[in-house]
């Protein structure tokens, strides 16, 4: 996992400290039954989309960013966020657990 989430935080710019959090997400993420199914390449990149957006405002990136660091769809991205979020409290790496900016993220719309 961590070769994928490398490379999309190098096309992105972002700081080793970037890629180590979102590698150890990632890492976490790909256990959850709920993503089974899911590429790498989708779990990274919805990884790197929650810390940069949990991390300071320099290091934040959209979706769209990082769609295309990562050659997926935005859709891609957003699915694959969708069956992350409601396990982040329990598997974010130290020092995001508890950042301020948590509130901030997207919430996924439930499906009816």
């Amino acid at each position: 996992m961590e070769d994928v989430v490398l490379r999309c935080c190098s096309a992105l710019g972002l700081e080793r400290k970037v890629v180590n959090a979102a590698t150890e997400l990632a890492n976490k993420a790909r256990d959850l039954d709920r993503v089974y199914g899911r590429t790498p390449v989708s779990i990274a990149a919805a990884c790197i989309f929650i810390i940069c957006q949990l991390g300071p405002q320099d290091e934040r990136k959209t979706a769209k960013q990082v769609s295309d660091a990562a050659l997926v769809a935005e859709v891609t991205i957003r699915a694959a966020y969708n069956k992350i979020y409601p396990h982040l409290k329990g598997i974010l790496p130290e020092g995001y657990e508890n950042s301020e900016r948590f509130k901030d993220l997207p919430v996924p719309q439930t499906e009816s």
